[in-house]
C-alpha cells in the first residue's frame, strides 16, 4: 500500500521574488532528536513507523559486471543511521566481507575482506595468537549477511602472514595487518554471493599520507557489538557511514603512531564507531563506481564514545607488501592497474534511442602528471585520469562526461545561495579570491546569501570547507544585455583558504602575460571542461564533479562567429557532431589546458546554447585578455601563473643559436652608440 511521508518542514518561503525557492527543513537530519524526546510508552508502533520511514536510503549503484572488485550482488543502501549507533546492511551488498571464527565455538572473532580465492585479508592482531602454519582452530565463513545463515561458505587456513612489523603497545597496534592462506580457494567468479575487495594504487608517499582525505566519506562494516553495557551482538552485518579526519587534529594526533600507516576517522560529535568484534573488519569509500578498502579496523574501540576518534590501517601504505604475498600463487590484488598510470579498463557504453544492447568497448586511462614540487598552481592532491575515447567506436558519436579522480581538480569551488543550491562554478586565484562570471551575480539581490564551498568533490559532501563573501568585483564594462561581454568575476572572502597547510586546496593557474592574445592557443587544441553540470544533452547537475574534453573552434566557424561578440576577448570550444554537442560545464567554471607539467586556466564558462539547440558551441571568457585586470587584486600575493616555459627539445638549438645572435647584436648596438 503506498502512502505519504512527510520529509520537511516549510521553514521560509520568498512568494515575491522571482528566480527563488522556498526553504525547508529536512526531517531526516533530526530524526534522532526528534526519537529521543519521544516517550515510547505512550506512541502507538504506527508512529514509530512513520517516524521511521523519514529516513530515505541512499542506493549506491555497483555493477559487478563492469568491474572485478568492490561490488556485492545487491547494491548498498545508506541511511543517517546511529557497530555503536550502526544500521543493517543490505542483504548480499557487502559480498567481499568475511566472519573469521575460532572452530570448536563457531563464535565469531573478526572480521576480514576477500583479497583474492585464496586469501583473506585481516588484522594482524585478530590472529597473533594461533599458529602460523596450520591454524586448525580458525576458520573463515564468506557469503552470509546474517551470522546465524545456515548456506555459507567455509574456508580453512594453511597459514597466517602477520607483517613482520607488527608490535603492540598498550593495545595501541602498529602495522596491524595481516593475510590468511586458505587451503581451497573460494571460487569467487563463479559465486555471485562471493566477491574481491578492492585495494588503493597509491604510487606517491605524499599522496599515501592524505589518503583518505580529511572528511570523506567512509563506511565501516562488521558484526561487531552494537550496545556497550550490556553488550548486544548482532545477527545482520551492520553498517554505518562516518568521515575521516586528518592527520594533525589534534585527537587524532594523540593517538597515531605513524602517519604513513594509519589515519583516524569518526564522527565528530555522534555516538558513532566500531567496537568489540569489528576488529579486522573494513572501512570503505565510494569512487563513483566500486566500493574501496582503505582500511581496517585496528584498535583503540571506543564504542561510540563521541570525544575519541578510532585508528585504521591505511592499505595504500602495504600495496607492495600485499602483492608479495598474493603472487606466491599466481593471484593478484584487485585493481591491477595504478590509476596514476596509463591503463586499459573495460566498460559498457549505451547506443542512442531507444536500443538498450550494450557493447564492450576498450578505453584507454590517461593520467596527466603534474610537478607539485615547484607548490605554484595548476596541480591538485591527485593527478588528473582522462578516459582516451575513441569516437568511432560509439553510435552517438557522443563523448560523455566522466567523474573525475577523488581530488584531480582541487582548485575548483561551488558557488551556493542560501549554503545549498549550487548557481555557480569558481576556481581559487590566492587565499582570499575567487575567480568565476560575472553573469552568476545578475539576479542576485543580496550577496550575503552567497557561500563558497571549496575542498570537496561531491555538492552532497558534508565536510567542504565554507566561506562567506566578503567583497565581490565584476569586470567594471561587463554587458549583461550584450551576451555576457566581459563576463568576468573576483570574489573576495571573508577568511583565507589554508593552501599552504591543507592538500585538499590548490590554486588555478592562469595565462602568462607575454604571450600573444590572439596566438595563445593553436587551433584544434584538446582543452577540458570541469564542472557539476557536464552531462549529456541536458541540464542536469551531477553531485560528483564531471570533466568532459572539448576542441577550441576556429573563430571564422559560423557556429562560433553567431556567438561571440569580439574573439580578442571571447572563444569558442565544443564537440559538434552530428547536429548534437554535450552541455559543457558550470557558469563561472573553468576551462584548462595541459602545459607538461601543470593545468592552465584558459577561460571561463560564460554562455551558449549547447544543451537546447544542436551545432552550437559554447562561449568563454578568454582569460589572456583579463591578466592586467586581475592583477590589480593582488597585493603581497603571488600571482598566480607559471614561468614560461623552455622551447620544446626538437627546436631547443635553433632557439639557443637565436638568443647568442641576439646578445651578438644587443652588444654591437649599445658599442656603437658609445
Amino acid at each position: 500500500m503506498l502512502s505519504f511521508v512527510k520529509v520537511g518542514i516549510i521553514s521560509s518561503d520568498r512568494c515575491e521574488v522571482n528566480y527563488q525557492t522556498n526553504i525547508y527543513t529536512r526531517l531526516a537530519y533530526y530524526y534522532d532528536w526528534m526519537t529521543s524526546i519521544l516517550n515510547y510508552d505512550n506512541v502507538t508502533m504506527a508512529t514509530i513507523t512513520q517516524l521511521n520511514a523519514i529516513k530515505v536510503p541512499i542506493i549506491y549503484d555497483c555493477s559487478k559486471k563492469k568491474v572485478n572488485c568492490g561490488c556485492g550482488y545487491t547494491n548498498v543502501e545508506l541511511i543517517q543511521s546511529r557497530i555503536i549507533g550502526g544500521g543493517n546492511a543490505v542483504e548480499a551488498s557487502w559480498t567481499m566481507f568475511v566472519s573469521l571464527r575460532i572452530l570448536n565455538s563457531n563464535k565469531h572473532l573478526c572480521g576480514g575482506t576477500l583479497l583474492s580465492e585464496s586469501y583473506i585479508l585481516t588484522a594482524a592482531h585478530c590472529v597473533q595468537s594461533f599458529s602460523l602454519i596450520d591454524p586448525f582452530d580458525l576458520t573463515i565463513v564468506a557469503g552470509i549477511t546474517n551470522r546465524s545463515d545456515a548456506s555459507r561458505y567455509i574456508g580453512h587456513v594453511r597459514r597466517i602472514y602477520i607483517h613482520p612489523n607488527f608490535t603492540n603497545q598498550g593495545n595501541r597496534f602498529i602495522n596491524d595487518i595481516a593475510i590468511l592462506e586458505l587451503y581451497d580457494p573460494f571460487l569467487i567468479d563463479s559465486n555471485l554471493l562471493l566477491s574481491r575487495t578492492c585495494v588503493p594504487h597509491i604510487s606517491s608517499s605524499i599522496l599515501n599520507n592524505q589518503y583518505p582525505i580529511n572528511g570523506t566519506r567512509l563506511v565501516i562494516i562488521g558484526w561487531g557489538t552494537i550496545e556497550h553495557e550490556p553488550y548486544v551482538e548482532p545477527d545482520i552485518l551492520q553498517q554505518l557511514e562516518i568521515f575521516a579526519i586528518d592527520n594533525n587534529h589534534s585527537m587524532c594526533s594523540n593517538l597515531l603512531n605513524n602517519v604513513h600507516s594509519q589515519f583516524c576517522a569518526g564522527a565528530y560529535q555522534e555516538r558513532k564507531g566500531p567496537c568489540q568484534g569489528d576488529s579486522g573488519g573494513a572501512i570503505f569509500q565510494w569512487t563513483g563506481e566500486y566500493w574501496q578498502q582503505i582500511g581496517i579496523i585496528s584498535s583503540d574501540f571506543t564504542c561510540g564514545n563521541s570525544t575519541i576518534l578510532n585508528i585504521y590501517t591505511r592499505l595504500s601504505y602495504y600495496r607492495s607488501w600485499m602483492d608479495i604475498i598474493v603472487s606466491k600463487t599466481g593471484e593478484h590484488l584487485e585493481p591491477t592497474h595504478s590509476i596514476f598510470n596509463t591503463t586499459t579498463i573495460r566498460t559498457t557504453m549505451f547506443s542512442s534511442g531507444h536500443n538498450t544492447n550494450s557493447t564492450q568497448t576498450s578505453i584507454e586511462k590517461i593520467t596527466y602528471e603534474c610537478d607539485r614540487n615547484s607548490k605554484l598552481c595548476g596541480c591538485s592532491l591527485s593527478n588528473v585520469v582522462l578516459s582516451n575515447y575513441n569516437q568511432n567506436e560509439f553510435v552517438s558519436n557522443i563523448i560523455p562526461s566522466e567523474n573525475i579522480y577523488p581530488f584531480s581538480w582541487t582548485m575548483i569551488v561551488s558557488i551556493r545561495i542560501y549554503g545549498y543550491e549550487h548557481i555557480c562554478s569558481g576556481t581559487i586565484l590566492s587565499d582570499l579570491l575567487i575567480l568565476t562570471a560575472a553573469h552568476c551575480f545578475d539576479r542576485i539581490d543580496n550577496y550575503r546569501n552567497i557561500e563558497i564551498f571549496a575542498g570537496m568533490d561531491s555538492l552532497s559532501a558534508i565536510a567542504g570547507t565554507k566561506r562567506k563573501i566578503h567583497k565581490i568585483y565584476i569586470h567594471e564594462n561587463y554587458s549583461y544585455n550584450k551576451n555576457y561581454f566581459h563576463d568576468i568575476a573576483i570574489i573576495q572572502v571573508d577568511q583565507p583558504f589554508e593552501l599552504n597547510s591543507q592538500p585538499i586546496f590548490s590554486r588555478t593557474c592562469l595565462p602568462n602575460r607575454y604571450i600573444i592574445t590572439n596566438e595563445y592557443l593553436p587551433k584544434d587544441s584538446k582543452l577540458i571542461v570541469v564542472g557539476w553540470k557536464s552531462s549529456i544533452l541536458n541540464n542536469d547537475m551531477s553531485n560528483i564533479l564531471q570533466q568532459i574534453p572539448v576542441k577550441l573552434v576556429d573563430n571564422q566557424n559560423v557556429s562560433c562567429s553567431k556567438l561571440i561578440q569580439n574573439n580578442a576577448y571571447q572563444f569558442c570550444a565544443g564537440l559538434i557532431q552530428n547536429g548534437k554537442i554535450p552541455c559543457q560545464g558550470d557558469s563561472g567554471g573553468p576551462i584548462f589546458v595541459y602545459r607538461n607539467t601543470h593545468w592552465e586556466q584558459v577561460g571561463i564558462v560564460s554562455y551558449g546554447d549547447g544543451c537546447s539547440v544542436s551545432g552550437y558551441p559554447k562561449v568563454y571568457t578568454k582569460l589572456s585578455a583579463y591578466v592586467d585586470w586581475i592583477n590589480k587584486f593582488f597585493n603581497e600575493t603571488s600571482f598566480p601563473i607559471r614561468p614560461l616555459t623552455t622551447p620544446s627539445t626538437n627546436g631547443s638549438f635553433k632557439y639557443q643559436l637565436n638568443m647568442i645572435l641576439f646578445k651578438i647584436i644587443i652588444c654591437i648596438i649599445f658599442i656603437l652608440i658609445n
